[in-house]
């Protein structure tokens, strides 16, 4: 953009509050990669140890991040064998593992390329259509919140 910005509404936020840092973490690996109450706790208290000069352990502030289960509902896909349902729900999983991030919503073209780029282990075919009736469109995550992967339906 040109500078200086113009233009009718021009703003910006911050879910932070000025002076504080907010840290989101998660358990990767582990069955349930969304942190406990004590976990959390343990992280704070290490990153309390090394705060900056004038910083305020009330301005640490350290939290997990709270599920969002994203449940898909296939009304179509071919091939349609269980070995290929089973490889799509695992690279759903690989997605929400790897590609989603605390705060930002997830895009349908990201979510529905894992789908389409699944192989299916058994005979090396790929996915060649599919129709998802859930969900449908971006999946809108809010500050705090990330996209894990909810129920895998095959109608």
């Amino acid at each position: 953009p040109t500078t200086p910005a113009t233009g009718a509404a021009i703003s910006a936020t911050t879910s932070v509050p000025l002076g504080q840092v907010s840290t989101y973490f998660m358990r990767d690996n582990d069955p349930d990669p969304i942190p406990t109450a004590s976990e959390v706790q343990v992280v704070k208290d290490k990153i309390d140890e090394i705060l900056p000069a004038n910083t305020s352990v009330d301005d640490n502030l350290v939290s997990a991040p709270a599920a969002v289960a994203v449940a898909y509902t296939f009304t179509a896909l071919a091939p349609n064998t269980l070995s290929m349902r089973s490889a799509v729900e695992a690279n759903l999983q690989q997605f929400h593992d790897e590609q989603v991030s605390v705060g930002v919503d997830v895009d349908d073209d990201a979510y529905r390329a894992a789908i389409k780029n699944t192989v299916d282990p058994d005979t090396g075919e790929i996915v060649q259509t599919f129709t998802l009736s859930a969900p449908t469109g971006d999946i809108a995550i809010n500050a705090g919140e990330i996209a894990t992967k909810g129920t895998v339906t095959f109608l």
